[in-house]
């Protein structure tokens, strides 16, 4: 019973370990975050040793506090969750594959832990974790998050979409659909991703209509692939 109870405690701190492990970002990830993930990183410790100290300017600092409030103190680890979540992405070798989902997951979990619902970053911080929840095969708790998210913040677009992408690649594509309408429905003004979502979605559940509209909309507001036209064309629908 020793053996395993020490067995279990080393096993939780190596699972801490790697969950709060300092983030070594490279330059190309360095400016692909927004402006307070480059405000936050230069202040940590491993953003000074990997030379980006410095790098934002006083101004940039004090807009990313004044937008973040008390959370610009644990912002990096959302960004560092992130950039962890691309390289799970783009990796192929699945040990390594493992571990930045691991990273990823930690370092997202501690985010929404720390997060206001009131916060301008609390819709994207539930919608890492949800994402990363369901590459893990969590989609139940992936959906159980968004739903919680959902709750506190009716309005945002990102939890919807993210919603109904997990309930489509699982197959429920009238839940998805579903999900969309609702959304649509408290949303200001969704954007063109959300529009060809819900086209695609609407054209998977033999609904042309709805998948006309939401194609119409998403390609007048610039939405560049052309997939769900193509796919309408076969069915006999040409867009204007």
């Amino acid at each position: 019973m020793k053996s395993l109870r020490r067995g279990l405690l080393i096993f939780g701190l190596l699972v801490c370990s790697q969950a709060f492990a300092d983030f070594a970002a490279t330059e190309a990830e360095y400016r692909a975050w927004p402006d307070y993930c480059q405000a936050k990183y230069g202040l940590t410790n491993i953003g000074g040793q990997m030379g980006f100290s410095g790098r934002a300017t006083p101004v940039q600092i004090k807009k990313a506090k004044l937008l973040l409030g008390r959370f610009f103190v644990h912002v990096h680890h959302y960004c560092w969750a992130i950039a962890e979540e691309k390289r799970y992405l783009h990796t192929t070798k699945e040990s390594t594959r493992n571990h930045w989902l691991g990273m990823a997951t930690g370092d997202a979990g501690y985010s929404l832990q720390r997060i206001d619902s009131s916060n301008v970053l609390y819709p994207m911080v539930v919608a890492v974790n949800a994402r990363l929840e369901f590459y893990a095969g969590n989609a139940t708790k992936a959906l159980n998050i968004l739903d919680d998210g959902i709750k506190m913040r009716a309005k945002s677009q990102i939890l919807y979409y993210f919603k109904a992408f997990i309930l489509r690649k699982l197959g429920k594509k009238h839940r998805a659909q579903r999900t969309l309408q609702v959304g649509a429905a408290v949303i200001h003004n969704p954007g063109s991703e959300y529009h060809y979502l819900y086209g695609i979605v609407c054209l998977e559940t033999d609904d042309l209509n709805c998948a006309r509209k939401h194609a119409e909309k998403a390609y007048k507001m610039g939405y560049p692939l052309p997939g769900l036209k193509l796919l309408l064309r076969k069915k006999g629908i040409v867009l204007k």
